[in-house]
């Protein structure tokens, strides 16, 4: 990361390009920010609330490394306005459920710290925010079969939106299991790379994006 930033300033002053400047400050400020704040959780053994915080930053890190790789690249696909709009929609809409699931994650490290609990009763004593997060991911799938069929039909095609539709599904499968199977333990880190990674492909379909018609 602090390449990337030395790197940024170079190619910014040289080529004129000075938005690599900013980017390149801001991931070497959410890494230190990171950091800091990673220090914080672990002294304060998982503290509620700040596992959310760090999981954030974390997005913000990757979000910024893409906005950066596809600001070299200067790639751009024509598509609507309204397409653009729903993208970040459910952007913001993933980002949410993204938190949600953080939630359930503070309620789980809760009683796996306390231990009066076996695992197999987990589940079942989060109560509102997994209900929460449980239903909200049909709101995903929804947005995600929807955002697959327009693209389909649309005469300028976004690409990878096939993708994203069987992310969000696989996203479901994996939160099924967990569920259903006392949260297995290699799950857990397979629905958290999943939720970022889906996080990731919606922010560079919107990144390469170029809003010029209405429809």
């Amino acid at each position: 990361i602090f390449f990337l930033f030395v790197t940024s300033i170079i190619v910014g002053f040289k080529e004129k390009k000075w938005m690599y400047i900013p980017l390149g400050f801001g991931a070497i400020f959410m890494m230190g920010f990171e950091a800091w704040l990673g220090k914080l959780v672990v002294d304060g053994n998982l503290i509620p609330g700040s596992i959310t915080i760090h999981m954030l930053g974390a997005v913000v890190i990757v979000l910024l490394l893409g906005a950066i790789i596809r600001k070299s690249q200067e790639v751009r696909i024509q598509t609507s306005k309204r397409m653009k709009v729903f993208l970040i929609i459910f952007l913001v809409l993933g980002l949410v459920q993204l938190l949600l699931g953080t939630q359930v994650r503070e309620e789980i490290d809760y009683f796996a710290k306390e231990g009066f609990l076996p695992r197999g009763e987990w589940v079942e004593s989060i109560g509102l925010w997994f209900l929460i997060h449980r239903s909200f991911s049909w709101i995903l799938l929804a947005g995600a079969a929807f955002l697959v069929a327009w693209d389909q039909r649309s005469e300028f095609k976004l690409g990878l939106t096939f993708r994203i539709g069987i992310l969000v599904l696989l996203q479901v499968m994996v939160g099924v299991g967990l569920a259903w199977f006392e949260l297995p333990p290699y799950l857990q880190p397979t629905h958290l790379v999943g939720s970022i990674l889906l996080l990731a492909l919606v922010w560079d379909r919107i990144l390469i994006s170029s809003a010029q018609i209405a429809k």
